[in-house]
């Protein structure tokens, strides 16, 4: 535990936040940072979006995430751990015109869902921007 304030800043809007760190591991049901502890929570103090501080256990990585832009991953991440999961499978079968197509297939489909992906993040931080511009209260709009 440090006496001493970190500080951070805010990947929404790039302020600089001071918070201390106790040391404590909270829970998190992200799937996709299965591998990370979140070890601070806390709310920007110029833009009000919820940041999250996560720990990698293993090479003391660390990330802040913003957890709203993370909910859009979060979203699509069974469906495309299942897609990888049988594009890495055909891969390592013999190729065939039978495999060649399907993994062609599965490729289209992993290619939409990153798009639908990269779309939610862009709507996200539109609705950020205008929210931010006009000074409107979050909870009025649920994308």
């Amino acid at each position: 535990m440090n006496i001493l304030p970190k500080f951070e800043r805010c990947p929404c809007c790039l302020s600089i936040n001071f918070f201390k760190i106790n040391g404590a591991e909270h829970k998190h049901g992200y799937k996709s940072l299965s591998n990370f502890k979140l070890i601070k929570k806390f709310k920007c103090k110029r833009c009000k979006e919820e940041i999250g501080i996560f720990l990698n256990r293993s090479n003391e990585l660390k990330k802040l995430i913003w957890l709203s832009e993370i909910n859009c991953e979060e979203n699509y991440y069974d469906r495309l751990k299942k897609l990888k999961d049988r594009k890495n499978k055909l891969n390592k079968t013999k190729l065939s015109v039978k495999h060649d197509s399907k993994a062609s297939e599965i490729l289209s489909e992993i290619e939409s869902i990153n798009k639908a992906v990269h779309e939610c993040k862009i709507k996200l931080k539109i609705k950020f921007k205008i929210q931010k511009r006009t000074g409107i209260d979050t909870r009025l709009f649920d994308i």
